[in-house]
């Protein structure tokens, strides 16, 4: 394995930003990880949309993709691609708009994304964390009664690094 150094973790590769709120909000917290992984995927081709200028006439930016580059990109079936759009849509993350046909067959979709938005947690419809784990949110999470560390064992003079 190469390690990765300081210049080269500054300069060298490209990366896809996850939105936090994806991963700390209860809103999101149940959505699986390949449909937060695919809507950022998405929000970062919005920069190549403005270069082009895919704006439309209310100033929303949109993106022209088609089902079979976006399975390519995210390297999954059809199946699963039409399932995570499900999903994005349940959220109100995509909306896709089908353009019209040209003399050389479909165009691809229009596909806007939506805003993610902070829920707080008390006007949530979805259950708790707490909740989920079937535990009332008053109650305090019960103490496991593991076995005590062996201290003779784990003392350092027992180390097997000595014959290394």
């Amino acid at each position: 394995m190469k390690r990765i150094t300081a210049n080269q973790y500054h300069t060298s590769e490209r990366y896809y930003k996850l939105p936090k709120i994806l991963f700390e909000d209860e809103k999101y917290m149940d959505m699986k990880l390949e449909v937060k992984v695919a809507y950022s995927i998405l929000k970062d081709r919005l920069e190549l949309s403005l270069s082009r200028g895919w704006i439309d006439e209310e100033g929303a930016v949109y993106l022209v993709f088609s089902n079979s580059k976006l399975m390519k990109l995210l390297g999954c079936s059809k199946s699963k691609l039409l399932s995570i759009k499900k999903i994005l849509k349940e959220y109100d993350l995509i909306d896709e708009v089908q353009q019209s046909s040209s003399e050389k067959g479909r165009l691809a979709n229009k596909i806007y994304l939506g805003e993610l938005s902070s829920t707080p947690v008390a006007n949530s419809n979805r259950p708790s964390v707490k909740k989920r784990l079937g535990q009332d949110e008053n109650e305090t999470a019960p103490v496991s009664h593991s076995a005590p560390s062996e201290t003779e064992v784990s003392e350092t003079k027992y180390s097997e690094t000595d014959s290394l």
